[in-house]
């Protein structure tokens, strides 16, 4: 039908454009619309490998990403971990920057198309190098998510290749939602693990930042900010503090080229308990002060509790 984010979310549209004798599928749109619904159209079971590839900074940098095991780390999560990961890099410099991005380019009279320029040999070079990369990654199998980077060189034709293995996401139902879903990336799993072993006689606790799909009904967390100086931690009880934590949350935002968000809180558990009419009330209130939707996680020596104010729990 021609709309690659509709024709997925068909049933019947959808086994025909992900064929179960497809050893890879490949999607070079760069359609947020489209990475979404192949992302849920995909199900962990589906054996193909996917792929996502596009050229940015007018063909003078490159990324791939590819799946994990069972599709865990699927392309959305994948993104997530590339922004919260490019800042400071020469492809975070080309990803970011507005004067490097899509411009509308006239093609004849009266028309015109929002595009990039690039010159054919660029174009050449960048999606050889990005099939190579493709061939390699299915010749091996899939441990890890892929996320691959290329940036070309400032006065040559030389492109430098960084290879980054993602593992899988940790998954969370969001309690007090219709089916929501919380993805932690490890990177971030591992220093919330870390930080409360490290406080292990109070509660501790920070910031998540990361982003949100309505379509998806998930949320991915990528970073954490530190709890601010003036929070207070207690064996029973942790309260975030609000010095300076506007500006850092303006701070990480603006540094991951505005994708990524502060998406709710979280603390430790000094045992393992579930969520306490405490924590459910500060989750009203982080329902009430920030933009929706706004997660208060909770980290117990053993596992993870996530929750979201939008009803009241049994």
């Amino acid at each position: 039908k021609g709309d690659l984010g509709r024709d997925l979310r068909e049933q019947e549209l959808a086994k025909t454009l992900l064929p179960t004798r497809a050893g890879a599928i490949i999607n070079s749109t760069a359609s947020l619309s489209v990475r979404e619904a192949l992302v849920d159209a995909a199900p962990p079971r589906y054996r193909a490998r996917l792929f996502e590839t596009a050229l940015f900074g007018r063909g003078r940098g490159a990324f791939l990403l590819a799946d994990g095991p069972r599709h865990n780390p699927n392309h959305a999560d994948l993104m997530a971990e590339m922004y919260a990961t490019i800042d400071g890099t020469p492809a975070g410099k080309l990803l970011f920057d507005p004067a490097e991005g899509l411009a509308e380019i006239r093609i004849g009279q009266g028309c015109g198309s929002l595009t990039m320029r690039m010159s054919d040999a660029r174009l050449s070079a960048m999606t050889a190098s990005l099939a190579l990369e493709v061939n390699e990654l299915l010749a091996a199998p899939a441990i890890d998510g892929t996320i691959v980077m290329g940036t070309m060189n400032d006065g040559t034709p030389a492109t430098s290749w960084v290879r980054c293995q993602v593992p899988p996401f940790e998954t969370v139902e969001i309690a007090g939602t219709d089916g929501w879903e919380l993805r932690i990336s490890k990177r971030v799993a591992d220093r919330i693990r870390a930080e409360a072993v490290s406080y292990s006689a109070v509660e501790t606790g920070g910031v998540m930042i990361g982003c949100t799909s309505a379509r998806l009904k998930t949320v991915t967390v990528v970073d954490l900010l530190d709890a601010p100086p003036d929070s207070q931690r207690s064996s029973a009880l942790f309260v975030l503090g609000t010095q300076g934590l506007h500006a850092a949350i303006e701070a990480r935002h603006e540094a991951s080229g505005k994708t990524l968000f502060d998406v709710g809180t979280w603390h430790s558990h000094l045992h393992d308990t579930g969520p306490s009419g405490t924590d459910w009330n500060t989750a009203a209130e982080l329902a009430a002060e920030r933009t929706p939707p706004s997660i208060l996680l909770i980290a117990t020596p053993t596992r993870f509790h996530a929750l979201m104010h939008t009803m009241e729990p049994d």
